[in-house]
């Protein structure tokens, strides 16, 4: 193997994150009318690392090829991207290498999106990783992957305000659709000093559509809140969801104003996207 062949091979296999020349893919949905941008954002290939030795991976990450894409919304807001409905139909290198199959190494088995994706401030974009078993073959430049991305979005939202609220466990509370429950109000173990009372809502419904709680003491007045944490659990069909909310203010009762997405609906994002590898 010649000294430009060990070259490229060395940096597919430790290649780093890098910024990518991108390809633009539009998708519409016919229900929504909105249309959006699929960019390439980012790339990551990591090879082996040193025997058993976990310590010595690249970049502290396991073997395989992740895409990252840039979703944006031209029109409406992006509120939750559906994991369990997407699908990646293909990744495929210019040398007809298919990263879809694994080959033995690393913790991905089977082609994924990440777990956590990123939702701007502004909800007009997000970041959603691709991740992929294999690696790209030596002397490959460019990667093409295609799939459908299912993304929950809404233009509008609707605000419920329900006066003197008794901040105490077991207080119901009927907003809307929803009918909550306070199942905790204690001092949170965080932070306590700046916040000194958390409150827990408990519901029978996923909390996707709620937008914002803000919180109103005696005077009006709005007092500062932090949304603390949230938990979901399913049982036989069915689900219980909570969400936690640090005050800066300690109170028996407030002014509590729900806002939620009214027009909250699933919209198909197909995407076709080939980059080069940068090298």
């Amino acid at each position: 193997m010649n000294t430009n062949s060990k070259l490229i091979v060395c940096l597919i296999m430790i290649i780093g994150v890098i910024v990518v020349t991108v390809t633009i893919a539009r998708a519409e949905d016919a229900g929504s009318g909105g249309d959006f941008r699929v960019e390439v954002r980012g790339l990551r290939i990591v090879g082996d690392g040193y025997n058993d030795d976990q310590s010595m991976r690249p970049f502290n990450w396991t073997y395989g090829t992740t895409v990252v894409l840039l979703i944006q919304a031209e029109a409406g807001n992006i509120i939750d991207f559906d994991d369990d409905n997407s699908t990646i139909k293909m990744a495929r290198d210019d040398k007809g290498t298919d990263l879809m199959k694994s080959v033995g190494k690393g913790m991905n088995s089977t082609p994924d999106f990440g777990s956590f994706p990123d939702i701007s401030s502004d909800r007009k974009a997000c970041l959603i990783d691709l991740k992929f078993p294999r690696n790209p073959a030596p002397g490959a430049v460019r990667l093409k992957c295609s799939g459908t991305m299912k993304l929950f979005c809404a233009t509008e939202k609707v605000s419920f305000e329900m006066k003197d609220v008794a901040l105490k466990k077991n207080t119901e509370i009927i907003v809307g659709s929803f009918f909550l429950v306070i199942s905790d109000v204690s001092r949170p173990e965080w932070q306590a000093d700046e916040y000194p009372l958390s409150v827990t809502f408990q519901s029978r419904k996923r909390f996707d559509t709620l937008e914002s709680v803000k919180f109103y003491d005696a005077e009006g007045d709005e007092i500062e809140s932090s949304e603390a944490g949230s938990s979901e659990s399913r049982f036989m069909g069915s689900v219980t969801a909570t969400r936690d909310y640090n005050l800066t203010k300690k109170l028996d009762k407030a002014t509590i104003v729900f806002t939620f997405w009214k027009d909250w609906k699933m919209v198909p994002v197909p995407f076709s996207v080939t980059t080069s590898l940068g090298l």
